[in-house]
């Protein structure tokens, strides 16, 4: 289901949702950034267990977008960080290849209407 606000001679914006997998799992946790091609506002949201959700107040309107999908999950090993009250802290690394986040493949057009459900399948080989 999409959802729009409209504001005082404001662009109309919608609220996109959608389901995030990797090599077949959903992500556990992550973020999904909506990088403006043409003109609008870079948008955001976090994913939970393999869905995510950038509500209207992120200000999505109609447009081209890049996706950059990025998900740092913890390696089990503890490095040093001098700004942690114990001196260390938990090492992540990014799990997400750079073909979906920093060099990102990924474009979507949102649409004033209709649904805005985008769904990946992000596979971790390059």
């Amino acid at each position: 289901m999409a959802l729009f606000a409209v504001g005082c001679g404001s662009a109309p914006t919608t609220v996109v949702t959608g389901v995030i997998t990797l090599d077949g799992q959903p992500l556990p946790s992550g973020r999904v950034t909506l990088v403006p091609l043409d003109s609008g506002v870079t948008a955001g949201g976090s994913i939970v267990k393999g869905r995510y959700e950038i509500k209207a107040a992120a200000a999505v309107s109609p447009g081209r977008y890049a996706v950059r999908i990025s998900s740092r999950q913890p390696t089990g090993r503890s490095v040093p960080d001098p700004e942690a009250a114990s001196g260390r802290s938990e090492e992540r690394r990014e799990v997400v290849p750079a073909r979906y986040n920093e060099r990102s493949e990924l474009v979507v057009e949102i649409k004033v209407s209709g649904e805005q459900e985008f769904n990946w399948q992000l596979l971790s080989t390059e």
